[in-house]
């Protein structure tokens, strides 16, 4: 095989490849020196991973909280949207007046 498969072999690693990529990966591996030896630094620096400690996280309440302070405040709606929610609640009221008016004047 010509073709190098760098591109593949962290998903190799994490085995993120259906059967037949992963043979395929495979069998590169065991004829491609430098795909091999790619392939290994990639196990040296997973294996020096998980040797690491993991750091000590917050709890999820914790972090949540950390970032809401973060986020922005809900503000007072402007002048112009309370105008127009008013403006809403106003053109029923006013289409009943009128209609009261209508009939009123109507009668008599």
């Amino acid at each position: 095989m010509s073709e190098h498969m760098l591109n593949y072999l962290n998903a190799y690693h994490d085995g993120e490849l259906n059967k037949s990529q992963a043979q395929k990966v495979e069998r590169h591996l065991q004829v491609c020196p430098s795909c091999n030896e790619a392939y290994q630094s990639i196990l040296a620096l997973s294996a020096e991973l998980h040797e690491m400690p993991m750091p000590a996280l917050p709890s999820a309440e914790k972090m949540a909280a950390e970032i809401a302070l973060f986020l922005p405040r809900n503000q007072e709606p402007a002048v112009k949207d309370k105008i127009f929610k008013i403006g809403w609640w106003l053109i029923p009221i006013i289409l009943l007046a009128i209609w009261i008016l209508l009939f009123i004047t109507n009668i008599f």
